[in-house]
């Protein structure tokens, strides 16, 4: 059995992601209704515990359906029109020449890992090209919003990289989930630099032989 990319990647601390849990679990515990409340301590606890994972599984369900959207906008198939879409299709249509692949399952078996790619396309500019659809909320600020693009992401595209046999490029296209209307930022791209997709290919295969080591296991032993 071969570890996905996302599972070697995971060995990596998530500051962030673990703040915005801790912030939704003490949400859930000041809104949640007293009529709602259990006297029970240990079951309020549980009550608190599951009402905060709430909101994590409706992000992850909101990503899942603009992936499967922007997919669609890829395929020229049908996508279903909203301030998101309409400004991912934009994105599209300024930057793709062409479709090569969506949803690819990669595999590196001298390494020993696989896993799902969003897109191989031609770039109008940098040509052969992976992009990975981020959603996240993009920060408020003054002059609009900016993401957050993550080291993490790189290390990820990067891997799918090596499974292509041939040169390529990275981009991380964000996508703004709080943009209220269409003067918003919503789309916004990362060229990771040659050098960013060489280390975070060295980075990846370090948290690789990590991941390895902590389960005493080898994928490329195995068969």
């Amino acid at each position: 059995m071969l570890p996905s990319v996302t599972t070697v990647t995971s060995l990596l601390a998530a500051p962030g992601l673990e703040a915005w849990k801790q912030s939704e679990l003490v949400m859930a515990a000041l809104t949640m209704p007293e009529s709602e409340k259990s006297e029970d301590l240990n079951v309020l606890a549980k009550q608190i515990v599951a009402e905060s994972k709430r909101a994590g599984k409706d992000a992850a369900n909101l990503g899942t359906q603009v992936h499967d959207q922007c997919e669609a906008i890829l395929r020229n198939g049908t996508w279903e029109k909203n301030l998101m879409t309409e400004a991912v299709h934009a994105w599209v249509v300024e930057n793709v020449k062409s479709v090569k692949w969506c949803e690819k399952t990669l595999v590196d078996n001298l390494v020993g890992y696989a896993g799902r790619a969003d897109a191989l396309i031609d770039h109008v500019e940098h040509g052969l090209t992976l992009i990975d659809w981020k959603t996240q909320k993009f920060k408020k600020l003054k002059k609009g919003y900016k993401p957050k693009f993550y080291n993490k992401w790189i290390l990820q595209l990067a891997a799918y990289a090596e499974c292509i046999g041939k040169p390529v490029r990275c981009i991380s296209v964000a996508i703004n989930t709080k943009a209220e209307s269409e003067d918003d930022i919503i789309v916004v791209d990362k060229l990771w630099s040659e050098e960013e997709q060489e280390n975070g290919y060295h980075q990846f295969l370090n948290l690789h032989s990590l991941w390895c080591w902590d389960r005493n296991y080898s994928p490329v032993d195995q068969g």
